[in-house]
């Protein structure tokens, strides 16, 4: 028995994570890493009531979780919430536990697990991907993400003025509903040439159909999408619409006609 004593003792105190079983409104049990989350001592940790260890945003959380599993009641098997060091810094952990007896009263059996640097990484990946879609949707280029079929899968608000599409219908379309046959057979080809060789192709030239029926020039760069195997998912473009451009083109050359024909018959 006292070797058996031993060893369990033994992989709790050297657990990576937190364990801890509270009873009422105190921790009767906690290894050394709760000392390492909570920054306190052995006498702090058994004098103060545990939910002074919460963050006060999250201590209605936890009160309801440690309540609610020693009723039995069904509760998430893991949630997150913040706890206060002795130095007043904060860590994110992560709690799991299930309702035992100590000491012939009902208890809660906790493990926690430090996931601050995780929180942290998230919280810098959400700012980082706010950004860029602020970025996205303030541009008057249309980006657009379509799967290797053409349907579309992430596209900007301009996108959708230069096909004339409310945003509700852009979802999954497919590129052939704004386009003719002959332009369905130039953009296979020019996509399927960036498939094939993976090099992004730049500035060519394509004409929609708008919603409404009329035509738009515009200028489209294609480069490939790759899932984390390496392996092609999709593709990613800028479409710039050059339709007064064009018009302006027209109206330069046909000026610049007018103009010779006076000259040579002048």
């Amino acid at each position: 028995l006292r070797e058996s004593e031993r060893r369990y003792r033994l992989l709790i105190e050297t657990a990576g994570e937190g364990i801890l079983v509270a009873q009422g409104a105190s921790l009767k049990f906690f290894n050394p890493m709760v000392l390492e989350l909570t920054g306190r001592t052995e006498e702090e940790l058994m004098s103060l009531p545990f939910l002074e260890l919460v963050h006060p945003d999250d201590r209605e959380l936890a009160r309801n979780n440690y309540l609610r599993r020693l009723k039995g009641e069904v509760v998430d098997p893991r949630y997150h919430f913040r706890i206060l060091q002795n130095d007043k810094s904060l860590k994110w952990v992560e709690m799991s536990g299930v309702k035992i007896e100590w000491e012939g009263q009902p208890a809660t059996l906790n493990f926690v697990t430090d996931i601050t640097q995780r929180k942290i990484a998230e919280e810098a990946l959400k700012e980082s991907e706010e950004k860029y879609r602020n970025i996205l949707e303030s541009i008057e280029d249309g980006y657009f993400e379509v799967d290797l079929t053409g349907n579309f899968t992430f596209f900007n608000p301009s996108l959708c003025r230069i096909l004339g599409y409310p945003r509700e219908e852009m979802p999954d379309m497919n590129n052939r509903v704004f386009m003719d046959t002959e332009n369905a057979k130039k953009i296979f080809r020019a996509f399927n040439e960036v498939y094939v060789t993976g090099i992004p192709t730049k500035g060519f030239d394509w004409e929609v159909i708008k919603k409404s029926g009329a035509r738009r020039h515009i200028e489209v760069s294609v480069s490939l999408i790759v899932n984390s195997g390496d392996k092609p998912n999709g593709f990613r473009g800028i479409a710039r619409d050059l339709t007064e451009r064009k018009q302006a083109e027209v109206a330069l050359k046909e000026s610049e006609e007018k103009y010779r024909s006076l000259f040579d018959n002048a």
